[in-house]
């Protein structure tokens, strides 16, 4: 059973035991670095050419021409599921995480009863280290031992926030990019350094000195609120006479774009200035967090249709993923994925037999994760049941145990997608070259009734996975 642990005040990293300025080299090729965007849709990367004029993402593009880019992958509606998932290969139903935590309200976290990625790798042959940066969002501040909480989950080194930029745990004035509360296992210093740059820095840093094989997450808050105008050098937007400040100002999406400009290039100096024989050896995933907001969605894609709804601009992310496993540059593929296929891609990669594991009850550990790795060495290949017929996605209010004040959920499959919630079902049909799920088929009765049959498959798999997704916490 998890521990927490009791305050304490200021510091810097620890050291692993072991561990030198130079780490030694373990397991060659099983490293893994996950890169997570916030706020993000797959539609606004330049990689993914679905609109003109976009914001100029270098690194982003570099990465698909090195790896291998999925054209259909998902997250939720919001970052903390979407985290959740990640880390623990389990839907957010079952640990009561479905819409984004307040952490300064909320008084609910991430169960510790959960089994996360740097918990599974302890099954591993081989011994890996694990670092958690940026942005973590999965524990609210009430919590006892909060600032331990990413300790508390398995790793063995943590630096960020809880929460969003704009928050605090010490009383004192608002936070920003600028002017903002890090949290280093446990100890709390006021960090002025630019914060998407103090991520970059706290990677090179853990990715350099924990000894290998290494779990590490990037967790970038960027292009997240609060809105700002990112130091110079690190964007080309033209922001003279703008002030980046609310999301309803015109001129809103031209400071987002900068924003993420301002990751883009922090990303690449990550990659640029980490050992190139050590990158050569690690698989990189990044990861949207969740879709792109109304104030960063720009035409021809609709702003109804964004971060916070089940429609592709809310859910729909950017998943690129480089590294040893990946044996054709440059590729693609169509193939269904989740963040929560995150987990057992992980624990391929560093040979964790899932089916021997157990929860902390002592049962069987469950999950409802499915590796993507053959989709690495291979892009297009068949996809292992069951992301070969559906991927899922969910949204709910409040984070907790049920009942709850809005429940919805979306399942897709290769042509169609079904949105259940408030109201009668919605059924979407993805057709060549729409940008997005084009208008719900229910409402248009002769072409549903031939489509009903794709209704009745997708209505079928609804209908288990809400007898079959509940609530486990505490």
């Amino acid at each position: 059973m998890k521990t927490i642990r009791q305050p304490s005040i200021a510091g810097s990293f620890d050291s692993p035991a072991g561990a030198s300025a130079t780490a030694a080299v373990g397991a060659v090729g099983r490293n893994v670095l996950v890169v997570l965007v916030d706020d993000l849709a797959s539609h606004q990367v330049q990689a993914y050419g679905r609109r003109p004029n976009q914001a100029s993402t270098p690194t982003l593009t570099r990465l698909a021409e090195a790896g291998v880019k999925f054209t259909r992958a998902y997250g939720f509606a919001s970052s903390t599921p979407s985290r959740a998932a990640l880390l623990t290969g389990r839907y957010p139903t079952r640990s009561g995480l479905g819409n984004a935590l307040e952490a300064d309200v909320d008084d609910v976290m991430l169960p510790l009863a959960e089994v996360t990625i740097p918990e599974m790798l302890q099954s591993s042959p081989f011994a890996y280290h694990s670092a958690f940066l940026g942005k973590w969002h999965l524990t609210g501040f009430g919590y006892p031992g909060a600032r331990f909480a990413p300790n508390d989950q398995g790793f063995d080194q943590w630096a960020g926030t809880l929460e969003n930029l704009g928050t605090h745990l010490v009383p004192g004035p608002a936070t920003d990019y600028f002017r903002w509360e890090k949290i280093t296992n446990g100890r709390i210093a006021i960090e002025t350094t630019y914060a998407t740059t103090a991520t970059t820095n706290d990677a090179l840093a853990q990715t350099a000195q924990l000894p290998e094989p290494w779990f590490v997450v990037a967790g970038y808050h960027a292009p997240h609120t609060p809105l700002h105008e990112p130091p110079a050098g690190l964007h080309q937007q033209d922001l003279t006479g703008i002030t980046c400040g609310s999301t309803s100002d015109p001129d809103a999406g031209t400071c987002y774009n900068a924003m993420l400009e301002a990751f883009d290039t922090e990303l690449g100096r990550l990659l640029d200035t980490m050992d190139p024989q050590l990158l050569a050896r690690t698989t990189v995933m990044v990861v949207g967090a969740t879709g792109t907001p109304e104030h960063g969605t720009f035409p021809p894609y609709d702003p109804d249709r964004s971060k916070g709804t089940l429609f592709d601009g809310g859910v729909q992310i950017p998943f690129i993923v480089t590294g040893p496993l990946v044996t054709t540059p440059g590729s693609e593929t169509g193939a269904l994925v989740s963040v929560v296929d995150v987990f057992a891609t992980v624990a391929a990669i560093a040979e964790v037999d899932l089916g021997t594991l157990s929860a902390w009850d002592g049962s069987p550990l469950s999950t409802d994760s499915v590796s993507f790795a053959a989709q690495l060495v291979a892009p297009g290949s068949p996809a292992t049941p069951p992301r070969d017929q559906y991927v899922y996605s969910e949204l709910f209010h409040d984070n907790g145990a049920p009942p709850y004040r809005i429940r919805k959920r979306m399942v897709r499959n290769e042509g169609y997608k079904l949105i259940r919630g408030e109201g009668p079902d919605q059924f979407y049909r993805y057709d060549p070259g729409r940008l997005d799920e084009g208008a719900d088929q229910v409402a248009v009765a002769p072409p549903m009734r031939a489509l009903a049959a794709d209704n009745v498959e997708l209505t079928g798999i609804a209908d288990d996975l809400e007898r079959t997704v509940v609530y486990e916490g505490p």
